[in-house]
């Protein structure tokens, strides 16, 4: 498995988890990794910043 894809399934889970014992202010949290692993794992343009020369 992607590793990406292992850290979006631990950090879903984790924020279910908070989600279901009501502390939606961690959950919240959460969801700013979630979105940049997605980022990651979906890039809009095909390339993610790792793909990328510096100063490219």
């Amino acid at each position: 498995m992607n590793e990406y894809q292992r850290a979006l399934t631990l950090l879903t889970e984790a924020a279910d988890l908070m989600d279901s014992i009501g502390d939606t202010l961690i959950a919240a949290h959460i969801s700013t990794p979630m979105a940049l692993v997605e980022d990651r794992l979906h890039p809009l343009n095909g390339t993610t910043d790792l793909d990328r020369s510096p100063g490219g």
